[in-house]
């Protein structure tokens, strides 16, 4: 440590008769928008994920057909004949009668548990797999339809099908005399789920679900697609499939533009078959792309640049680029709602808000109130205010916010809190006898989806975005239980290592909150002391707000309670606000939303002047650097930023329809290579079309080059420095002179709140008022924060020659970033700000959060914000 600043973990002025508390949550790091174009990283993190008990049913959508640029014929290529090739000729012999939602549609929507257990297969051999026949007209390479975004070892990928009919039927052998149950508790499948299968599995249908093969909507196949699926006999009016007596029968479900049902509406779908014509598992599950023309819908081109974001007021948004035609946008919320012992729930999508501009927000849009107005009528959030008073003769105001995402956590840790105190059955009847909380595996899978609509009423292709990684950031309600529950030693577990002889009035200054991935998250109360109401007695009413939202509530006191030290109300109000500010000495910063949610104005026009100036792989002169890619296009962008080029070419790596949107691209790029957040704040970027090509523009803040020189000259020194013969030792040399050259800047961090609770300020204030706080700070200032301490701990561990990667993800208080480093072959997690210690003289870091097995870091659950999510597996997975 350089000062005697605050630090890490403790604060100015300990209090009387406590212990050092533990190391303070630092702020979220940078997060990227969620947009293409313009486009500008970030630095310090924002934010990007329901219950449905306030959602009235919403029927399926139609979509609008696929926008598929035409591919070339490529000259002497044959036709799909052999795999899981499907007969484009004589498809609409097989076009299925209309059908509304069924049991097999239920069953369609077999548990995501499948899909996770099959993907990773063991055993079995791939047999001829004889799917329809394809003469498709229009063709694709293999490499132009999945590029290098797949991992060859897991999947065997096979030809593209380009344009199919939007009712078309994919069949696939399986004989009849294979026991669907069997191939359902091959795949893993609870017991309580093997009796759902049961249910069904011996219906005339013979419903398979995603037992046998899924469609997904997305490359990471992740989004499933809702379909029909059935087991049918060979020669029985339907046609037959070589090799086996039987076929499962897999045609999508979503309600067309002509009425019938069918695939439409994504602009890829991604058909992937897991076990052989007799259920055994397939060493490799078979994938295949193919894309859809409905000729009933509409012409309006796909939406782009989906951007969620949470603003000062903990209010959900999004916004979007503009479709040329479109008159409203539609803004649905997708969830995926299986779990192990509830197979067939069906997947959910249901309506938001409808909106005739590019953004919207759950509070400023119409929508429903909640999550407890039935009425269906469409509200915004001053006409969801709750008015009434209450016994202290406040307005109620905001009991809950966001509610329309509530329910995408399944169970929430304030419910195992209450819970733990139930002794009914209500509790196992809902969860079982699950008694504890797992943000990983309690949250469903969830998606905005959002769709132009011309004016004729008819839409577009739907564009997706996930929004798990931005759920923690999201608050719902005050978390009840834990603010009961906040005594001594309740505090301990948010972070507090308090002495139990303390007051009980300490945990009062402390809000709970449940926010939307369930997790309970601590912020310090803002109290109005000004506004007290007296109560019976000696007691006041005091009203407070909750940090970063908009919730409120009030604390009764009584100056009795105190005793001599408080003996009348009059003197009460002083004491309280001496208590208060002396707590908030002790306050671990409160990971709240970061404000930089999307980047200010930037003029582009001289960009489109400027000559493409981008190289290949390899030739830009960048490897004193150490670029990082999990993909060659995020190795390119990275490159070529770090080489300061200002136009860059990305037109091939866009062309595959499985590449990943350029937001995912930039987020890694960001988070992985320190060199490119040098300046004071981020690079910024925006995607464009310029004579046929896709390109790049990307502009540099003012002394970036000369940052980058400095950021290396400095990374050398603290480099020499580590003099470790093993990996594990120099890990520990880099976090020990982490410790002892920088400290947490929390006057960045407590200045970046405050711009935060003005919804009206731009999030880049806070870089213009704490520069390099968020980026190289630690390095180039000797102060930062943990998204600094980070890129500081990545940019030297790469320069002495270990594999590195910078994490983000929740803890208890909020948002925050750490680092993964591979020792000995094996991925370890070290959190180099936490790790930091109190002592400002210290020249050794602590070791509470050093380099512990990946993913166990205590209090730490890792996002996918930090890497694309389809290769996050092979670097220690989350």
């Amino acid at each position: 440590m350089t000062s005697n600043e605050a630090t890490p973990n403790s604060s100015n002025e300990p209090r009387s008769g406590a212990q050092q508390p533990q190391p303070a949550q630092q702020p979220y790091p940078r997060q990227w928008p969620q947009q293409q174009a313009p486009y500008t990283p970030q630095s310090g993190y924002m934010p990007q994920q329901s219950a449905y008990v306030s959602q009235p049913a919403q029927p399926p959508y139609g979509y609008a057909p696929q926008q598929q640029a035409p591919y070339a014929q490529q000259p002497g290529q044959p036709q799909p004949t052999y795999g899981m090739a499907p007969n484009l000729a004589n498809h609409t012999s097989h076009a299925k009668p209309k059908r509304p939602w069924n049991k097999g549609k239920k069953l369609a929507a077999i548990i995501a548990a499948i899909v996770a257990v099959v993907l990773v297969v063991t055993g079995g051999t791939i047999g001829f797999f004889v799917w329809k026949k394809a003469n498709s007209p229009i063709t694709m390479t293999k490499e132009q339809a999945y590029g290098d975004y797949f991992d060859t070892s897991k999947y065997e990928l096979l030809d593209p099908v380009i344009d199919v009919d939007a009712e078309y039927e994919w069949r696939i052998p399986f004989n009849s005399s294979v026991d669907l149950k069997q191939v359902a508790k091959d795949a893993g499948l609870s017991d309580k789920a093997l009796e759902t299968v049961s249910e069904y599995a011996d219906e005339e249908l013979g419903d398979t679900g995603c037992l046998v093969a899924c469609v997904f909507a997305d490359p990471n196949l992740t989004l499933p697609v809702e379909m029909f699926s059935s087991r049918t006999p060979n020669d029985q009016g339907n046609g037959s499939v070589e090799g086996a007596d039987a076929f499962v029968a897999v045609s999508g479900s979503h309600e067309l533009a002509n009425g019938d049902y069918g695939w439409s509406g994504f602009p890829a779908y991604y058909i992937v078959h897991y076990v052989d014509a007799d259920g055994k598992k397939l060493d490799k599950p078979q994938v295949r792309l193919f894309t859809v023309r409905d000729d009933n819908a509409g012409t309006l081109p796909t939406t782009t640049s989906i951007t969620t974001s949470v603003d000062g007021r903990g209010v959900f948004g999004a916004r979007w680029d503009p479709v040329e035609g479109a008159k409203q946008y539609r803004v649905d919320l997708i969830i995926d709602g299986r779990t192990d012992d509830v197979p067939y729930m069906p997947i959910t999508r249901t309506t938001i808000t409808t909106v005739d501009s590019t953004e919207m927000n759950l509070f400023d849009s119409p929508g429903f109130c909640g999550i407890g107005d039935g009425s269906g009528d469409k509200k915004t959030g001053e006409e969801c205010r709750d008015t009434t008073k209450d016994d202290a003769g406040f307005e109620r105001g905001y009991q809950i916010m966001n509610g329309q995402l509530a329910g995408i956590n399944r169970q929430n840790e304030d419910d195992i809190l209450t819970c733990a105190l139930d002794s009914g059955t209500y509790c196992t009847d809902r969860y079982g006898n699950d008694s504890t909380f797992d943000v990983k595996t309690d949250n469903f899978p969830a998606w905005l989806a959002v769709t132009a609509i011309d004016e004729k009423g008819r839409e577009g292709l739907t564009q997706t975005t996930s929004i798990n990684s931005i759920l923690g950031q999201v608050p719902i309600k005050a978390a009840g239980q834990a603010e009961l529950n906040a005594d001594l030693e309740g505090m301990q577990k948010y972070g507090f290592d308090v002495d139990p002889s303390y007051d009980q009035l300490f945990p009062k200054a402390f809000s709970f909150t449940t926010m939307a991935d369930g997790h309970t998250q601590t912020g310090y109360r803002t109290f109005d002391t000004s506004k007290a109401a007296a109560a019976n007695r000696d007691g006041y009413y005091i009203p407070y707000t909750t940090p970063g939202t908009m919730l409120t509530g009030d604390l009764l006191i009584y100056a009795s309670n105190w005793g001599n030290e408080q003996p009348d109300a009059s003197r009460l109000l002083d004491f309280f606000n001496t208590r208060m500010a002396s707590y908030a000495n002790t306050a671990p910063p409160t990971g709240w939303t970061d404000p930089l949610a999307f980047a200010p104005d930037t003029d582009w026009k001289p960009w489109a002047s400027k000559d493409i100036d981008s190289k290949p792989i390899g030739k830009n002169d960048v490897e004193s650097y150490h670029p990082f890619g999990s993909t060659d296009f995020s190795r390119y962008l990275a490159e070529n930023i770090l080489a300061g080029h200002q136009v860059i070419d990305i037109t091939e790596f866009l062309a595959s329809p499985s590449a990943p949107i350029i937001r995912d691209v930039m987020r890694e790029v960001s988070e992985q290579n320190p060199y490119v957040t040098a300046g004071s704040e981020d690079v910024r970027i925006n995607m464009v079309s310029r004579d046929g090509k896709k390109l790049l523009y990307v502009w540099y803040p003012d002394g970036w080059a000369n940052d980058v020189q400095r950021m290396h000259q400095r990374v050398t020194e603290a480099a020499a420095s580590v003099t470790g013969n093993d990996e594990k030792t120099k890990a520990q040399q880099i976090e020990n002179w982490i410790a002892a050259n920088g400290q947490y800047d929390y006057d960045a961090y407590n200045g970046h709140l405050q711009l935060k609770a003005q919804s009206g300020s731009s999030p880049y204030e806070t870089y213009e008022r704490y520069p390099y706080a968020w980026t190289s700070g630690i390095l180039l200032k000797g102060k930062g924060v943990c998204a600094s301490y980070a890129d500081a701990f990545t940019a030297i561990a790469r320069e002495v020659g270990l594999e590195t990667l910078s994490v983000t993800g929740d803890v208890a208080a909020g948002r925050h970033a750490w680092n993964r480093v591979k020792i000995d072959n094996q991925w370890l997690d070290t959190d180099p700000t936490w790790d930091d210690p109190a002592d400002t003289s210290a020249t050794v870091a602590r070791t509470d959060y050093q380099l512990q097995p990946v993913n166990q870091l205590r209090g730490h659950t890792a996002d996918d914000y930090w890497m694309l999510s389809e290769k996050i597996d092979q670097y220690g997975g989350r």
